[in-house]
C-alpha cells in the first residue's frame, strides 16, 4: 500500500476556498495512493466559538460529500472534530469511490485533544490517533496512545497532528512519534498541517518512521508539500530541522504572510524609526510579502537622530520597499500650544512622559490613518520585554493588526536579526550600526531604554523565569515582577502577537487585571 502525506494550508472556515485549494494540490495525483490529510483539513484548526455555530456540523459533512464527489478516484483519510465543547467527539472520514463514511475515534484526552481509532484498508490494519490542541509532552498522554493498541495487531500507525509551533516542538514529536513505533513495532506516518491562523503558526514537518523509530522521511518545514512515500515509507532525502533560529525566522514569514492574506488584504505599513524592532517588522514584511506590498513610514521627531534617518533609509533601499516621510515636529508644535493651557490645570508629577506619550500617539494616528485609506494593515513594532514591562504606549506605538515580534524578547530580537545578517545576501541586510546603538525610544533628548528599564541582557533572562513561574531571588527581580503584573491592564489593549514561544503573553499567559498582588517570599 502506497501512501502520501498532503501537508497543506487551511484559512479558517472557508470551506469553499480550501476545497478549491485541495483539489490544486491534488491534480495530477496518482490514484492508487492512500492520502492522509492534516486534522480539520477543510474548516480550519483553530475555530474558537466559531466552533459552536450551529450550522458548522452540517457545512463540514457537505465540504467532505464535495471532496469525495471530485475525487472520486482518490482514497483519503480526513480527520475532524465533529463536535465541541464538553462533549468533544472526533472521527475520521474516508473517501473512497466518491462517498465518505465517519470512522469514529475515542477521546483519549480532550484538552490534547487525542483521540484513536482504527480502520481496516487492503488488508492492512491501521492506526489511527489525532491531536489538534495541545502537545502531548507528558509521559501519561504517550502511554494511554501506546496502551490504545496494545495487542492490536496494527500495520502502521497514522498520526494525524495540529499543534501550533514552538521552539522544541518537532524534536518532542519526532521522540513521542519514536516511542510509539518502537513500543508498538510497526511503522508510524504523522501528517501535519502548515501555516497560520491568527496568531498560531503550524509547521509541517509530516513524517515517516520505522518499525525501529528511525525516521526515514520528513518534509520541509513552514511551507506546503505532499510528501510521497515509497513502498518502504521512506524517501531518498528527507528535509533538515531549521535550526532554531532559522525556525524562529520561518515562523515569523509564513505567520505574517497568512495572516495578511486571510483578512483578504494585501498591503501593510510599518512605522520604521531607525531601530532594531522596526528594522525587523520591515525586513520580515518584505520578504513574506514582497517588498512592492510594504510600506515604511519614517515620521522623525526633534529628538530622531541623524544617524537613525540614515539607518532607516539604508534599510529601505536594502530591502526595496516603498517609503513615505511625515515628520511630526509641526504636529507635536500645534498640540503642545493647544493643550498647555488647559493641562496647567493638573499639575505635572514626578516623571510625567505627556509629551513623550504624545509624540508616539501621533505616529500611531498617522500610521491608521494612512491603512485607512489604503486598505492596509498596520504592523506592529512592540517586542516582548516591552510588553512585559509596561514600557509602551496605550494608542501609540501598541497600535496595529498583528505584534510580528510581540513574543519575542529583545535579546531574540537581536539573535534573529544577526541570523539573518549571515544568511541573507548583503543587498538585503539590515545595517549594522542598527544592531550596535544603545536602544532608545528616542522620544527626549539623548534617552536610551535603559534610562526606564535594566539593560536587555539582565532583565531578559528574569522575565523568562518569572514567565514559567520561578519566585523572585531579589529585591530586582521582585520589582520586575511587580511591573510585570502591573501592565497586565496595557497588553489586554495591544495587538494580537504571533505565538513564538509556549508562554505567548494573552493566549498563554494572562494575569486578572484588577487582582490586588503582593510578591512571593524571595527564594
Amino acid at each position: 500500500m502506497q501512501m502520501a502525506l498532503l501537508q497543506c494550508a487551511t484559512r479558517c472556515g472557508d470551506f469553499a476556498g480550501n476545497l478549491d485549494h485541495l483539489e490544486e494540490c491534488l491534480r495530477g495525483q496518482p490514484d492508487d495512493v492512500l492520502y492522509l490529510l492534516p486534522p480539520n483539513a477543510l474548516c480550519g484548526v483553530e475555530l474558537g466559538s466559531l466552533a459552536q455555530a450551529s450550522a458548522l456540523p452540517g457545512a463540514q459533512s457537505q465540504a467532505l460529500q464535495q471532496l469525495a464527489a471530485r475525487f472520486p478516484q482518490k482514497h483519503l483519510l480526513v480527520p475532524f472534530q465533529k463536535r465541541w465543547g464538553k462533549e468533544q467527539r472526533f472521527c475520521c472520514a474516508q473517501l473512497k469511490r466518491g462517498q465518505f463514511h465517519e470512522i469514529p475515534l475515542t477521546t483519549l484526552s480532550s484538552p490534547a485533544g487525542l483521540a484513536v481509532g482504527g480502520l481496516a484498508v487492503e488488508g492492512k490494519h491501521l492506526g489511527l490517533v489525532l491531536g489538534c490542541q495541545a502537545v502531548p509532552r507528558e509521559d501519561p498522554l504517550a502511554d494511554f496512545t501506546c496502551q490504545a493498541f496494545a495487542g492490536k495487531n496494527l500495520d502502521a500507525l497514522c498520526f494525524f497532528a495540529a499543534f501550533a509551533w514552538s521552539p522544541g516542538l518537532q524534536a518532542c514529536l519526532e521522540s513521542r512519534y519514536a516511542a510509539f513505533a518502537k513500543t508498538l513495532g510497526v511503522p508510524l506516518f504523522a501528517v501535519a498541517a502548515v501555516g497560520g491562523e491568527d496568531g498560531s503558526v503550524f509547521h509541517g514537518q509530516s513524517l515517516a518512521m520505522t518499525s525501529q523509530g528511525r525516521l526515514s522521511a520528513r518534509a520541509r518545514a513552514f511551507q506546503e508539500e505532499l510528501l510521497r512515500l515509497d513502498a518502504k515509507g521512506a524517501q531518498a532525502k528527507p528535509a533538515a530541522s531549521p535550526a532554531p533560529l532559522e525556525a524562529l525566522w520561518l515562523a515569523m514569514v509564513r505567520g505574517t504572510a497568512d495572516f495578511v492574506q486571510h483578512s483578504g488584504l494585501s498591503k501593510v505599513f510599518v512605522g520604521l524609526s531607525g531601530g532594531l524592532d522596526s528594522a525587523l517588522v520591515l525586513t520580515v514584511a518584505a520578504h513574506a510579502l514582497g517588498p512592492e506590498q510594504v510600506y515604511a513610514v519614517l515620521m522623525p521627531s526633534p529628538y530622531t537622530s541623524q544617524a537613525s534617518k540614515e539607518d532607516a533609509a539604508a534599510l529601505v533601499r536594502n530591502l526595496g520597499v516603498q517609503s513615505l516621510t511625515l515628520p511630526i515636529t509641526p504636529l507635536m508644535q500645534t498640540l503642545q500650544q493647544y493643550l498647555e493651557p488647559t493641562l496647567q490645570a493638573f499639575p505635572a508629577q514626578r516623571g510625567d512622559v505627556t509629551w513623550e506619550n504624545l509624540q508616539a500617539r501621533l505616529r500611531g494616528l498617522l500610521l491608521s490613518t494612512l491603512a485607512n485609506r489604503a486598505q492596509a494593515l498596520v504592523l506592529n513594532t512592540s517586542n516582548k520585554s516591552e510588553a512585559a514591562m509596561g514600557y509602551s504606549t496605550l494608542y501609540g506605538d501598541t497600535i496595529g493588526a498583528l505584534a510580528v515580534i510581540g513574543d519575542l524578547t529583545k535579546t531574540q530580537v537581536y539573535a534573529v536579526a544577526h541570523w539573518y545578517r549571515s544568511h541573507f545576501p548583503k543587498e538585503q541586510e539590515i545595517p549594522l550600526r542598527i544592531l550596535e546603538k544603545a536602544p532608545s525610544a528616542e522620544l527626549a533628548p539623548n534617552q536610551k531604554d535603559s534610562d526606564s528599564l535594566p539593560e536587555y541582557s539582565v532583565l531578559d533572562p528574569v522575565l523568562e523565569a518569572l514567565l514559567a513561574g520561578s519566585a523572585p531571588t531579589s529585591e530586582g527581580e521582585c520589582s520586575l515582577q511587580k511591573r510585570l503584573f502591573a501592565a497586565e491592564f496595557k497588553r489586554r489593549q495591544e495587538p494580537l502577537a504571533l505565538m513564538l514561544s509556549t508562554r505567548a503573553f494573552g493566549s498563554v499567559y494572562r494575569l486578572p487585571v484588577t487582582a490586588r498582588f503582593r510578591p512571593p517570599v524571595l527564594a
